[in-house]
Formats: C-alpha cells, structure tokens, sequence
C-alpha cells in the first residue's frame, strides 16, 4: 500500500515493475539534450545501455527521484543508483515555489508536452488494485498505453529540468542528504508498538461496553459524528459539531448530564488522533523495524523540512515523567489510560541494541535570526551574553525591557508574559497572535498593551516589517532589473516574480508577483505583495505584508543553517525543526563536541549567536 510509504511499498512481495521509460543525454550549458526515447516492459530482457549508465554512476533526473530511486533498486538488477546520482524536478520546482505535481508543474510553465492525463487513468487501473483487492487484467493495448504514458511523463520532466533555474549547491547537498537520511530510517520499537495497538483496543471494547450501558447503541454511536450529534439532540444538547475543542468546551460546562457527560468522555478516549500514530508505525516498520521516507525536502515555501508518515515533527509531548517503567508495565500487561499511550508514541522511537540517539537543538533559533536580520543589537547582544552564561534570561529580559523595569525583578509571571510577546509578536502580530500562544490568558486591553510594549522595545524589528513590506512593493512596481538591498538581504524582480536573496545567497522566490490594493482594517487603501503560492496542493493566489514577509525571511534563513548542518554529520535518522537526531553506537557519544558541531556559524551569518543543548539516550525525547 503505497499509504505506507514508497520504502515499504518496493520491499513487498506483491510489488512488481510494469515498465519502465527513460532518455540518455548530454548537459550542456544547464540544458539536457536527450537522444531517442527508450522502453522496458515486463518481461523484456534487462536493458543493457542502462544498465552501463547506471553502473557509471550517471546523474540521473526524475519527477519524485526518490521514489524511482527506489523502484530501481528494489525492483531491478540494473544497478544501485546511489542519492548523489539523483536530481529531482519535484524538489526543484519546491525550490523555486512552483506546484509540485508533475501535472500541475507542466500547466503553470506552459511546457510544450504536458503530462498524458488520459494515460494516468490507464496507468491507475492497471496499478491499483479494485475494491476486492484484485488487479484487473490487462493487454497488450493497456500495456502499450502505460509505456505512451510513461514516455510522456519523461518528455515532460525532460522539459520541465530545461526551465528550472538549477540547483544551488547548498540545496542539492540538503536534498542528497534528506534522501540518505529518509532511506537509513527512524528504528522503532515494535513490541511496545504492538503493545500501545492492544491496549487501545481495549480502551475501545471498555468504551463500547460503557456505551452500551449508557444508551444501548454501542461504541459505532459516539464515532460517526452525525449519530452522536443526533443523540446529543435527542437529550437536549446542541453542538455545532464534535471536534475535540467543541466537546472540551461542552464538557466544561458544570450542570452537563451525567450520561452525556461520560458519553462524551468516551467519544475523546476512542477517538484520539495522536493513537492512530501507533498504526502507521507499525505499518511503515513491518520489514525491518524501520521507518523510511519520513521528512520531504523543502516541504514548506520558506524551505523547511516537512513530515511525512509518523510525522516526527508533530508527535505528542509526554505527561508521564519515567517512560521505561510505562514501557515495561505495558509489554506486561497491555493496558493503559490515553494520556499514557500518547506518552509512549514518542517512546516508541527506539535505538535498536548497541546503539543509542544522540540529539542537538538549536536554542531559540528564530528569534535570534529574527533580530540577525533586523539589526536589532541590544537583543542580540543579550544572547550571546546568555550563551556565554553572563546575560539574564532572555524572556525576562524582554519584559523588562518592554516595560521598562530592572531584569532582576521580574517576577515568574512577568516572565511568563514576556515568552509570549516574544513568541507571539516577532512578525507583526496582535491579539490574535498572543491568543494563539496563550488561549483566554489576557483580556484585549491588556493584550494591546503587551503589543504596544513589545514594538516600543524592539524598534528596529518593527521598522524591518514596514522596510520589506515597501522593499517589496517598490521591486514589483517597478519592474526593472535593478537590485535594491535590504540590510542583509537583496530584491529583484525577474521571470514575473520577486526574488529575496537571503544572507546564503539562497533565493525565496515569490512567483507571478504583482502590487494589489487593499483595504486596511482601519480603512485605508493600501498597496501590498500578491502572488502565486501552494496551499493544500492547490495553486492560489495570496497577498501578503511586511509581518510576514519578515516571518518568511527569518524561517528561510533558519532553513539555510539547517542546509549548511545536514552534510557534516553521519547517520542522521531524522531532523525535527531546528534539531537532528544521529544513531551512533552505544558509548561513543561525545555530547559537547555534538553541540559545538551544530552551533557552527557558517561564514555568510557572520555575527549570528547561535547555541545549541542536547541529549544522549536510548529513546527519542523532547
């Protein structure tokens, strides 16, 4: 099942290559010139001019290179292709924030061959199984029309790679590198696995007694939403929906009916998304204990890393303080309450015997970039005082420079109020920011004042907001092929779209740029940035402002060190925002010679403080 991921999908039995199409070529002056079209079907001999080519280590281009990687490999004795083979039209156009889609891709540059939309049905009935889980036969005229669709697909991508402006070496070196580390893979620990699948189980089977005690329906009830906002009607309750946050909000209210009261109960025990983590794990590791495939290259506009399968950049944070005593009381007996099984989907992420995790992470590495590109000295001063162990803590210091009183006297809860400004506010937000890191804390006046005390202490980032909101529209307005410089970053309009090139040298690309007027909240007309960007998997347009255009800068450059970070470490198993995790052999680890190899600051981010902490340790943890 390719839900599983294309490592677990190409080890399975089942799995078997239908055909295969390619084009050998030269480059020459960053343009592919390919020779006559070339096939493969099932039951052909081994195609030997590939097979040569491979063998050479020819550089090999694909649509999702990954996953025809892969295929190769595991389907076929033509040959190992190795990650630095590989480059990758999908990862590009993600460089460049184009639509990822083969399809999508070809339509938005026009190409002059585009994807064969009616060879993609073809290829979905003879790939994918029916609804009994048979695959349908086919002919030859079915497998003719695979290989036509197939070579299109080539053609295609062949004119795709001649648009696309190339790789920078820093990117190719991070795709190469999240290749390797997506096929060492995450080991997992399948016994505990196994044991957190049956005691959810018999969460369920409790549930579905206790229901049926309750209203004679059963457990099937409370999880078909509309079965249970029926029966909430018929007892006198009227919710809008059952997300989780509606029913945490019902369950609140302190004259609710018993009945319903645990009805509802049971409808968020039976119903948690986090533990349907437990079921991909186990799919995804069913052929040797590993998890492969789980980040994608440059998954967001900005360049960041994003999660796939488990998803390690969004697993739970445990409330139980001794894990192992949990593990081993679960492989015991499988039974436990949800908070303990969302505590152990962390957990599961297991060193396999003689091996160990080591792990670093970056320390507030957006806020101190933030400041890098703002110019924002007292507060970057303030970290590398904090780094060098002389500096008050940073969210004091805010509050107390926001508000204007001695670092040494503020108090937890002060302290408290400065951590959200400095999460909250750093791109321009307001009170709905502040409500987003602190749900029903602060009434709106005081959230005005935080806001105001927040831009009165940190100037030079306010200004930042305002000069690349303007920086912006002046480029697009223009439209010449003059640069303009920012502090540290440059602009340019080119090719219909706006180019920030970052500290790196790195490029954010903002496609089919135009100026657009808006009305303001406070009613003004206003010019601002309007551009084409994937969402959802859909290609929209969008406005933006200088909030977050700065957001998009600052998380950009963050992605450049982590670009920077990647090649210089060996058995990298996964990167979670701004941290890597390593397997290295039980005993070897040096921890602070690990946080000193993080913590360098590439030539481009001269002046940047960066720090890192870490741990060693047999389970993964935050």
């Amino acid at each position: 099942d390719l839900k599983l991921g294309a490592y677990e999908y190409f080890k399975h039995p089942s799995t078997k290559l239908l055909c295969a199409c390619w084009q050998i070529g030269e480059e020459v002056g960053g343009k592919f010139t390919p020779e006559l079209i070339e096939s493969w079907k099932l039951g052909d001999v081994a195609p030997q001019n590939l097979v040569n080519e491979l063998e050479r280590g020819v550089i090999v281009w694909a649509h999702n290179a990954e996953f025809e990687r892969e295929a190769i490999n595991n389907l076929t004795d033509w040959g190992n292709i190795e990650a630095s083979q590989l480059r990758c039209t999908l990862a590009l156009a993600a460089c460049q924030s184009l639509p990822l889609s083969l399809a999508k891709l070809g339509s938005c540059l026009n190409i002059e061959r585009p994807k064969d939309a009616d060879g993609k049905k073809v290829m979905m009935r003879m790939c994918k199984p029916n609804k009994e889980g048979v695959h349908p036969d086919h002919g030859p005229e079915d497998m003719q029309t695979l290989v036509e669709y197939c070579t299109r697909d080539v053609e295609a991508e062949i004119d795709i790679g001649n648009y696309l402006h190339a790789y920078s070496p820093m990117q190719l070196n991070a795709y190469h590198e999240t290749v390797r580390i997506n096929a060492r893979g995450i080991p997992m620990d399948r016994p505990l696995i196994a044991a957190c699948l049956e005691a959810r189980e018999n969460l369920r089977l409790n549930a579905d007694k206790v229901i049926t005690d309750l209203t004679g329906e059963g457990i099937a009830m409370i999880m078909s939403p509309l079965k249970l906002l029926i029966w909430l009607t018929k007892q006198g309750v009227d919710i809008k929906n059952t997300q989780k946050a509606t029913i945490n909000t019902l369950l609140a209210t302190k004259d609710l009916d018993p009945t319903v009261r645990l009805v509802l109960e049971q409808r968020l025990i039976v119903s948690s998304a986090s533990l349907k983590k437990f079921d991909v794990m186990d799919g995804t590791s069913a052929t040797d204990g590993r998890v492969r495939g789980t980040i994608q290259f440059h998954a967001a506009f900005t360049g960041r890393w994003g999660g796939r399968l488990i998803q390690p950049q969004n697993l739970p944070r445990p409330v139980i303080k001794d894990l192992e005593k949990e593990r081993e009381d679960i492989l015991v007996q499988p039974v436990a309450d949800v908070d303990t099984l969302k505590s152990l989907i962390r957990h599961s992420i297991r060193a396999p015997e003689g091996k160990e995790f080591i792990c670093a992470d970056w320390a507030n590495i957006e806020g101190r970039m933030l400041a890098y590109l703002a110019g924002e000295e007292w507060k970057i001063e303030a970290f590398r005082d904090f780094d060098n162990g002389e500096g008050h803590d940073l969210y004091k210091l805010a509050y107390a420079k926001a508000f204007k009183i001695d670092p040494n006297d503020v108090t937890d809860d002060q302290r408290a109020i400065g951590k959200v400004q400095e999460l909250a506010l750093g791109y321009g937000g307001g009170s709905g920011a502040i409500e987003v890191f602190a749900p029903d804390k602060f009434d709106e006046s005081e959230k005005q004042n935080m806001k105001k005390m927040y831009r009165n202490a940190n100037k030079r980032i306010e200004k930042f907001w305002h000069d690349l909101e303007y920086t912006a529209v002046k480029t697009v307005k223009l439209k010449s092929n003059k640069v303009f410089t920012l502090g540290k970053l440059k602009f340019k309009y080119a090719l219909d779209s706006l180019y920030i090139m970052l500290p790196s040298g790195r490029c954010l690309r903002y496609p089919i740029a135009k100026v657009v007027p808006v009305m303001t909240p406070w009613g003004a007309e206003k010019d601002v940035l309007s551009y084409m960007k994937n969402e959802k998997g859909q290609w929209l347009r969008t406005e933006t402002f200088g909030g977050k255009i700065s957001e998009n800068v600052t998380q950009a450059a963050c992605a450049c060190l982590m670009m920077e970070a990647l090649p210089r470490f060996d058995n990298i198993i996964m990167t979670v925002h701004d941290e890597i995790v390593c397997e290295i052999d039980e005993g070897t680890g040096d921890l602070p010679s690990f946080e000193k190899e993080f913590s360098i600051v590439p030539e481009w981010a001269e002046g940047l403080p960066i720090s890192a902490s870490g741990w060693i340790g047999k389970c993964y943890r935050k």
